[in-house]
């Protein structure tokens, strides 16, 4: 699993949609939905029910979406340059 593919699967489910979430994350839309398709091959689950113009996340998808977002707030916290000072100096 890359990084690059859970933030397009995330680009995807709160666009609802492939075309707008490869806009949003200035990619082709062939090449984000390939990544996508690496992703579920990968993880052996399908995220999304496809649909002509959309995707809605399945109840895998949703977990996964979960986690994902937790797992970003969790590296941005990490980051965040106060936490390189002693709290309470």
């Amino acid at each position: 699993m890359e990084l690059h593919q859970l933030r397009y699967f995330c680009a995807v489910a709160h666009n609802g949609n492939f075309t707008r979430a490869a806009k949003a994350e200035n990619v082709a839309q062939p090449s984000l939905s390939q990544q996508i398709l690496k992703l579920e091959a990968e993880l052996g689950a399908k995220l999304f029910d496809r649909f002509p113009r959309s995707a809605r996340l399945t109840q895998f998808g949703k977990t996964l979406l979960f986690r994902a977002e937790a797992n970003d707030a969790f590296i941005a916290i990490l980051a965040y340059p106060w936490r390189t000072r002693s709290i309470g100096r």
